[in-house]
C-alpha cells in the first residue's frame, strides 16, 4: 500500500506537481486475509499523510490475484512535461538513485542481510520509497522537462529524449560525468 501511493505521488513529483487528492482500487485474491487488508490498508494511509495528501475514494473488488492500483491526482502551474528538453540542457538526477534496486536484489538474494547501515538504508528505500514533493516543486523554475527516473536512468532518459525530440549525449569533464540533451 505505501510503495503504490508514493509511486503514485513520484509520478507528481516529477511533473512539478502537488498533490490533492488520490484514488485506491484494490482487487483481493480468495483468502486474502483481515489482517492482511489492514495492514495494506495502514501502508496507504501511512502514505497519505506522509505526502499530506487524502484517499478520497477507491474501489475493492475479488480477483484471482491481489492487485493495488492509487492515482494520485494534483495540481502544477507549470507542469514539466517529457516533450520540453532543449539542445544545451543538463540532465539531473534527484535522490539517491539504486538505492532500492540494491535492497531488492538483497532481500532477493535469500541470504540474510547484514545489519550494517547502508544494507539497510538500501532495503528501507525498496520497502517504503519516498516521493520527491518538494524537490520536484523545486526544479519548476529551472527545468523544461522531466521524468520519473524510477524506472531505470537509460530507458527514461530515453524516452524523454525521444519525446523531446532531442538526442542526449555524455561528456566526462574532469571527473565528472555530464549528460546534456
Amino acid at each position: 500500500g505505501f510503495s503504490s501511493f508514493q509511486a503514485a505521488a513520484s509520478d507528481l513529483a516529477a511533473m512539478g506537481a502537488a498533490p490533492l487528492a488520490a484514488r485506491s482500487a484494490l482487487t483481493l485474491p480468495p483468502g486474502f486475509s483481515e489482517r492482511e487488508l489492514a495492514a495494506l490498508s495502514r501502508g496507504q494511509a501511512e502514505a497519505a499523510a506522509a505526502t499530506r495528501c487524502p484517499i478520497v475514494g477507491g474501489n475493492v473488488a475479488s480477483a484471482p490475484l491481489l492487485s493495488v492500483t492509487t492515482t494520485v491526482l494534483g495540481h502544477a502551474r507549470r507542469p514539466l512535461g517529457r516533450d520540453g528538453a532543449r539542445p544545451g540542457d543538463e540532465c539531473w538526477l534527484i535522490g539517491d538513485v539504486g538505492l532500492a534496486g540494491a535492497g531488492f536484489a538483497l532481500l532477493d538474494s535469500r541470504r540474510r542481510p547484514r545489519v550494517d547501515a547502508p544494507e539497510r538504508r538500501c532495503i528501507a528505500a525498496w520497502r517504503r520509497p519516498t516521493a520527491l514533493l518538494a524537490r520536484g516543486l523545486a526544479l519548476v523554475p529551472l527545468a523544461h522537462a522531466a521524468i520519473d527516473g524510477s524506472d531505470g536512468l537509460a530507458g527514461d532518459a530515453t524516452r524523454l529524449a525521444f519525446a523531446s525530440r532531442v538526442r542526449s549525449e555524455e561528456r566526462r569533464v574532469g571527473k565528472e560525468c555530464r549528460s546534456r540533451w
